[in-house]
């Protein structure tokens, strides 16, 4: 009875101190409200499993670690190919690389689809922060520049000026992912 206790007041300690940093965290990558809430949700709920096995050294790492996985796999099930048009070309014979990627059980495919998730969100972390929403608000929650432009109360041009440079830098962050694919074929 003493060490569930002791894990109860150990997350409720935990969330006390880190809940609006790491709400803000969330804010700044999600838009839905409801969603956000969810995921921060899922992040306390783990936290309390965790601390019933063992303690933890560092909980802000901790953390941050496992609420960027939750918004990674958020993204995933949300939009699970649809970025790779960041990397889609058509060669002469109308091939692209998609077809390469297409194949869930090819172990080559999973791993580079790892890899693809986990440097996508550092470098859209990288943005800065209204370029970033920008993108996530166009890309991944489907709203249109016209309506970015209207609920941010900023003019058009401007939002697409934003799209414009967070594509350029996304691109040419995970270029290297470009180059590992045309090596793979």
């Amino acid at each position: 009875m003493q060490r569930i206790r002791a894990n109860f007041s150990a997350v409720e300690g935990i969330i006390h101190f880190y809940e609006e940093e790491l709400a803000g965290f969330i804010k700044a990558r999600i838009s839905h409200s409801s969603d956000r809430e969810d995921l921060l949700q899922e992040v306390w709920f783990q936290l309390s499993k965790t601390l019933e096995k063992e303690p933890l050294e560092n909980p802000r790492a901790w953390l941050y670690r496992v609420t960027r996985n939750k918004i990674i796999d958020y993204y995933r099930k949300k939009s699970p190919e649809g970025l790779e048009d960041l990397f889609w070309e058509e060669d002469e014979e109308g091939y692209g690389y998609e077809n390469e990627l297409i194949d869930e059980e090819d172990p080559e495919v999973i791993l580079f689809r790892e890899q693809f998730w986990e440097a996508f969100y550092e470098a859209l972390d990288a943005l800065p922060e209204k370029q970033r929403l920008v993108f996530i608000k166009h890309e991944l929650d489907g709203l249109t520049l016209r309506e970015i432009a209207e609920e941010e109360n900023t003019n058009l041009k401007t939002i697409i000026s934003r799209k414009g440079y967070a594509v350029r830098f996304l691109r040419s962050r995970l270029e290297w992912l470009w180059d590992s694919i045309i090596e793979i074929d």
